[in-house]
């Protein structure tokens, strides 16, 4: 648990990368898997039903094999029995002593002068001449209890077959209709075909026309051969693969019982026509009696016994081996049913190289989108490292740092914002560094002027009263006035009232009027609202100085200034419009460039460096927002509107 703890806050709680990485990766992998597990249904389905088809078709081929098979075995029956020189015939053989039976023939063969009669075992060799999957033909009397064995390449009569228990069993409750042959059971073709079966029977052997070994060979146009080769006569075993069709025979005139005949076909003949017609056989296909005996299975694990061979709890058929989808054709007439099935394992055989390459295709699939999704992540991380290394140097004073990251994401973004901020900084500590220089060098300034006001005070006023006493009216005003504007310029306070500003204005422009006699006028218009709010001292009187300076005519009568002030939406605005002598174009060029902070501030010597300092003191007073705006025509005059926050 340590370890995972520890694990966790190395490489989880602190790293927001690996989180994502790791949430990325569980997503990936579940949806690969969904896919690979979409993919395999899909698969599993159309293998199934590829699977059936290739089975319903191969059970299409061995379901009209064996109807043509049933149909080439009625054929022959229905021959026996339609031809009444045949049915005789086989009546005749069942019902008489083989001995007798031979005789009937010579007697018909020479009543017919010579010509081949019709006869029920010429019937049963042209049955095995039409048909190549018979193996042989096996026929039982009933009443003479012998037995006849036709194969391909022999026949032979057995005249004890009364004890044999083969022939019993198949006699007993005989139904007509297929069945399989269990391993090791015998069959009557065995018995029949067995050399060592037949035996005497008391009767003269000359005149039953017997060999000495007991079997009866017939000396007439259709003899007997000698027994069969060992590949059609295995004696004493059941032969592989082999599947009967058991039939009672009748006198088609009484309907009497009168014999059995056994007709024995070959499996192989079943597997050798699958393979050359359905060359790949997709499941197990069966051949089913009636009594659901299994006649044939492709597999051979259950021929002679019930398909499926147990039951559930509910009594219901249970396939086996997984079996899990059947076709079943049954074949007219015969009872017959030709049954595909379709196993699990089969399925799965054809499924395990798909489940090997989903597998290995989601670990691929996986592996490549979690290793592209770590890069790219890796990628932004070093960009995020970089941006915190970045900041710890800015937090640590160092504003000259810039970030610099490719691309245009946000990352970048926010590197560009950092880079634009720590700009903004550097040049907002420049200004605010700048301003507190300005103001110590005007603060030294006002020191170094500051020599004993209340010395200059009485000095002055000793100065007024004796003009007075002399009878200088003009030399006591003017006095005065000096009086009142040095008081007020050496006040340590650096914020007064608008109504304060305008009287030291209004005191300056006194001294003046006094001056000249009476060729200048002044006209001072200050809103109420406006008297109480709060400027930063001496920003109006350096403009009344700027018009006394550079625009007043000493030679005219008719100078004349003006100072107004007014509040509107939050702002103060403080004009001083007068009549002088204007600005020349290009310089009037030169000082608006100046005040929009587009050329350097003026040299001392320089003309109107009182418009370009007041401006300055506003904007680093009151922000970008605020300052002078200058209107002049050169012979008319000049208007400066200055403007401030409204505040009390």
């Amino acid at each position: 648990m340590r370890a995972i703890r520890r694990f966790y806050l190395n490489h989880l709680k602190r790293k927001m990368f690996n989180r994502i990485v790791l949430l990325y990766s569980l997503v990936a992998v579940m949806l690969f898997m969904f896919a690979a597990g979409l993919m395999y249904q899909y698969q599993l389905q159309r293998t199934i039903r590829e699977e059936t088809d290739a089975n319903l078709k191969t059970t299409h081929v061995l379901s009209l094999y064996l109807n043509r098979q049933y149909e080439y075995l009625q054929n022959m029956l229905q021959q026996v029995y339609s031809d009444g020189t045949v049915s005789d015939d086989m009546v005749y053989f069942l019902d008489h002593d083989y001995e007798d039976y031979l005789g009937h023939r010579l007697n018909v063969f020479a009543n017919s002068a010579g010509s081949r009669n019709r006869t029920f075992d010429l019937a049963i060799k042209n049955y095995l001449e039409q048909d190549a999957s018979v193996r042989s033909v096996s026929v039982y009397s009933y009443g003479r209890q012998f037995s006849m064995y036709v194969g391909r390449t022999s026949r032979r009569i057995d005249f004890d077959s009364a004890p044999d228990p083969v022939w019993k069993k198949w006699t007993t409750g005989v139904r007509p209709g297929f069945r399989g042959v269990l391993p090791g059971e015998a069959t009557p073709g065995d018995a029949a075909a067995d050399e060592g079966m037949t035996s005497p029977v008391g009767r003269d052997q000359e005149a039953s026309g017997r060999n000495a070994s007991g079997r009866a060979v017939s000396e007439g146009p259709e003899a007997l051969s000698e027994p069969s080769p060992p590949e059609e006569s295995v004696s004493g075993q059941n032969a592989s693969g082999r599947y009967l069709y058991a039939r009672e025979l009748q006198d088609p005139w009484t309907l009497r019982r009168i014999g059995l005949m056994v007709v024995e076909f070959d499996a192989a003949k079943l597997d050798a026509l699958l393979r050359s017609q359905a060359p790949s056989v997709n499941g197990q296909i069966l051949v089913l009696a009636a009594d659901g005996t299994t006649v044939y299975d492709s597999e051979g694990r259950y021929t002679g016994r019930p398909y499926p061979d147990r039951l559930d709890a509910a009594g219901g058929a249970v396939l086996p081996g997984g079996a899990f989808r059947t076709n079943e054709l049954s074949v007219a007439g015969s009872g017959l049913s030709v049954l595909g099935v379709v196993s699990e394992a089969a399925v799965d055989r054809s499924m395990a190289g798909l489940v090997s390459m989903l597998i290995l295709g989601t670990v691929l699939f996986a592996a490549a989108s979690i290793g592209l999704a770590a890069v790219i992540i890796r990628s932004h991380s070093k960009k995020v490292r970089r941006i915190i290394h970045s900041t710890s140097r800015i937090g640590a004073g160092d504003l000259t740092t810039r970030i610099e990251l490719s691309g245009e994401d946000e990352l970048q973004q926010i590197a560009q914002r950092i880079n634009a901020m720590c700009g903004q900084l550097e040049t907002y500590i420049d200004q605010v560094y700048t301003s507190e220089i300005r103001q110590k060098n005007a603060e030294l300034a006002l020191l170094q002027s500051q020599i004993n006001p209340h010395f200059l005070y009485n000095t002055l006023e000793s100065i007024r009263m004796k003009a007075y006493s002399l009878g200088a009216q003009d030399v006591g005003k003017m006095i005065y006035s000096l009086s009142v504007m040095f008081r007020s310029l050496v006040k340590k306070s650096t914020v007064v009232s608008v109504s304060e500003e305008i009287e030291i204005c209004s005191m300056y422009l006194d001294l003046f009027r006094i001056r000249y006699e009476g060729r200048l006028s002044a006209d001072i218009e200050v809103d109420e609202s406006a008297k109480n709010c709060r400027i930063v001292k001496l920003l109006v009187q350096p403009l009344v100085e700027n018009y006394i300076v550079h625009g007043f005519r000493p030679l005219d009568n008719d100078n004349r200034a003006a100072i107004r002030a007014r509040v509107g939406n939050g702002r103060l605005t403080i004009t001083v419009e007068d009549n002088g002598t204007g600005i020349p174009p290009e310089r009037l060029a030169e000082i608006r460039l100046m005040l929009g902070g587009g050329a350097p501030a003026p040299d001392k010597e320089h003309r109107s460096i009182g418009l370009i300092n007041v401006h300055e003191r506003i904007r680093m007073n009151y922000g970008d927002a605020f300052g002078l705006t200058v209107e002049s025509e050169e012979g008319r005059g000049t208007m400066i509107r200055m403007e401030l926050p409204a505040e009390g």
